[in-house]
């Protein structure tokens, strides 16, 4: 659970930056470019205002990560103990 918990949070911060850039983007109907979008951001908020909103969001990430990773993981090792029968997975 730790773990998968980790990547998630982990994979939320690499992504986030462009989710906001993405979403500003929608605001402004596309008036402006990616570059002129990213110069605004950082002028007005710098560099964190690219993060603006990351906790709430990291906090709904890793829950539902950490569940997603063990799950995968759980299933993987019950079919490989007591899947199959005959020519089941090894």
């Amino acid at each position: 659970l730790l773990f998968g918990g980790v990547a998630g949070m982990c994979s939320e911060a690499v992504c986030f930056p462009m989710e906001v850039l993405r979403r500003r983007m929608q605001l402004s109907g596309g008036r402006l470019s990616l570059t002129g979008l990213v110069s605004t951001i950082v002028k007005d908020g710098g560099l964190r205002a690219l993060y603006t909103g990351f906790v709430p969001s990291v906090l709904q990430v890793i829950p539902n990560a950490a569940l997603g990773y063990f799950t995968y993981e759980r299933a993987l090792w019950l079919i490989r103990h007591h899947g199959g029968g005959e020519g089941g997975a090894p």
